[in-house]
């Protein structure tokens, strides 16, 4: 009779204990930089195409819009005004800044539904990335990727009040990100 085949232990890190599973299962995977990039490309089709095919969703995406364009035509960059009245608490509601960015974009590409939605398509497309940048730091490549993926396939990040609607919510999420 032979005697049975050795089977060897697993490796042992310094402290003797065998290596995590995590690093035992380690596949290769791409550079973060590709991944960034795919992200990024994979963002301009979900966020940016077709924003002015669409009617204003709420009423908030047209009285932003609304402002600023009022703000453009008045040269009155410290009132928020719209149909012929103020809106007082609007004024200290909302910073005056994205009022301003968005007078100066229809002034670029002027006041249809585009000029209303690409500052909130260009939040979450940055949003996106800053999500895998973030995570990529305490999770790892895969998980970072993975949680880009799934916030840009989000119905309630992509479509409701946010990336792809002329509203405050996307540039909120890119600076809490």
């Amino acid at each position: 009779a032979r005697p049975p085949e050795r089977v060897s232990a697993p490796a042992r890190g310094e402290s003797g204990d065998p290596p995590p599973l995590a690093s035992r299962w380690r596949l290769p995977g791409p550079r973060p930089a590709v991944s960034a990039l795919v992200l990024g490309a994979l963002a301009v089709p979900v966020l940016f195409v077709g924003l002015d095919r669409y009617a204003v969703v709420n009423a908030d995406e047209a009285f932003y819009h609304d402002v600023a364009w009022t703000m453009l035509e008045t040269r009155d960059w410290w009132r928020v005004r719209t149909g012929g009245g103020e809106h007082v608490y609007d004024t200290f509601a909302n910073a005056p800044l994205q009022y301003w960015a968005r007078g100066l974009v229809i002034s670029w590409v002027g006041p249809g539904t585009f000029g209303m939605r690409i500052l909130s398509a260009l939040a979450g497309w940055l949003t996106v990335l800053a999500t895998f940048a973030l995570v990529l730091r305490g999770a790892g490549r895969r998980a970072a990727f993975l949680a880009a993926l799934l916030l840009l396939f989000s119905h309630a990040f992509v479509y409701l009040h946010a990336a792809r609607t002329g509203e405050l919510e996307t540039g909120v999420t890119l600076l809490l990100v």
